[in-house]
């Protein structure tokens, strides 16, 4: 592994005032695990090394990304104070997130330049026998299945020369589906795999390293439900499923759908279903057939938005607030003004109410690409020079319109997953 750096292990490096890369401490580390170990036992996590039987560090471990709750999982599988996590510096905005991940040796990431600071950190934490967990995906799952990543991976792990491993999580998706406020109890398991070895990094190039890493992430979370899921414990599970799935299956009309409790209803036609136990969802009114699951309602969706697209004067305008923070983001976020967001093939303009003095802004649709959404919250920007926005819509349900507009102007009108 040619990394050009000293083999002798760095002390905890301080930068923009909080502490990254580095051996994790041991203190913090080992007490945030004995919570997490108590903190998941309603989870029931099960873990197989089998596939790495033998491995030692220091390697890549890439992980599929369902909900919030990954990272925190991950942990479990490794040895204590052996691994450093990349991070989108985005989350250094929080003072106590700041703390924790500079404690345990996260390494920040900006999130739209070539970050030559963090490529050292990431070959350093290899250099001195260390596991590097990367979330390639770079945000959690929308409908329980994998998403799209660049290649820039798998080019480090070929100038890296070390083993790719993948950790793939099951259950954590129903656990906090990307419509919950709140995390539930529900069955989780991790399998770790061996995606190549050495000898295999060294023998391929970067386009195979590339494929190999996604068919080692590709998951469907409601493809092994039957199998490994439920009976589940929830008291609400349907509350706020608008954020994600919008369009009604019966009538076809968009932004028409409202969850309360167990049950999504059409507010236009009346047509409804409702989650049963094992987090399926069974049709309770209306004439159609059976109710989509969520990834076929999900792609449903995602194709009548791509037939509307089709027109080329079509496009999605929104009203709502922008707010902005400029980097090194150590603050919260600042209100930028009022006004509409109008999202074109070409990107999104952000133009505030008269008066109110904010210049309109422009965002190429190049640089949205993997745009993070926190459903029914916020859409969320980095521009070229690493300052971050983040547009909040009047109608929440909205907003995964805007990520699914992106994702079919960027990628086309097929569903990776269809």
């Amino acid at each position: 592994m040619d990394s050009g750096l000293k083999t002798k292990e760095r002390p905890l490096r301080r930068r923009e005032g909080h502490v990254d890369g580095g051996r994790p401490a041991p203190l913090l580390t080992h007490a945030v695990r004995g919570f997490l170990r108590l903190w998941f036992l309603p989870y029931r996590l099960q873990i197989d090394r089998t596939g790495i039987q033998g491995l030692k560090p220091p390697y890549i471990l890439i992980v599929n990304h369902p909900s919030n709750l990954d990272a925190f999982l991950v942990e479990q599988c490794l040895p204590a104070c052996s691994s450093n996590y990349l991070a989108s510096a985005y989350f250094y905005r929080f003072p106590i997130l700041r703390f924790l991940l500079g404690r345990v040796g996260a390494i920040p990431k900006l999130h739209s330049a070539k970050d030559l600071n963090a490529l050292r950190l990431m070959r350093g934490a290899l250099n001195h026998g260390r596991i590097l967990v990367v979330f390639p995906e770079g945000r959690r799952s929308l409908e329980g299945r994998g998403s799209r990543f660049s290649e820039a991976l798998a080019k480090f792990a070929k100038k890296s020369g070390v083993p790719v491993v993948a950790a793939v999580i099951t259950g954590s998706y129903h656990a906090w589906p990307r419509w919950s406020r709140t995390p539930r109890p529900a069955p989780v398991s991790i399998r770790l795999s061996t995606v190549m070895t050495t000898e295999a990094i060294a023998a391929a190039s970067t386009e195979d390293i590339h494929e190999r890493m996604l068919a080692a992430l590709r998951f469907d979370e409601f493809a092994v439900m039957p199998r490994s899921g439920g009976p589940y414990r929830w008291r609400k599970p349907a509350e706020h499923i608008e954020w994600l799935l919008h369009l009604c299956p019966d009538c076809g009309r968009d932004l028409a759908i409202t969850g309360e409790g167990r049950t999504a209803t059409c507010r236009y036609c009346g047509a409804a279903a409702a989650f049963d136990r094992f987090g399926k969802l069974v049709r309770t009114s209306g004439q159609g057939a059976a109710w989509p699951q969520v990834p076929a309602w999900f792609d449903r969706q995602r194709a009548d938005l791509a037939t509307r697209m089709q027109a080329a004067s079509f496009c999605l305008t929104e009203s709502g607030t922008m707010l902005r923070m400029a980097p090194p983001p150590k603050t919260s976020m600042q209100f930028y003004g009022t006004g509409t967001a109008r999202l074109t093939r070409d990107g999104l303009t952000f133009e505030e109410q008269a008066g109110q003095g904010a210049a309109p802004v422009f965002f190429p649709m190049a640089i949205l690409d993997m745009l993070p959404v926190s459903l029914g919250r916020t859409l969320e920007i980095c521009d070229e020079q690493n300052v971050y926005w983040q547009f909040r819509s009047d109608r929440p349900e909205a907003l995964i319109r805007m990520e699914q507009f992106v994702d079919i102007a960027l990628h086309g009108d097929v569903s990776p997953f269809a």
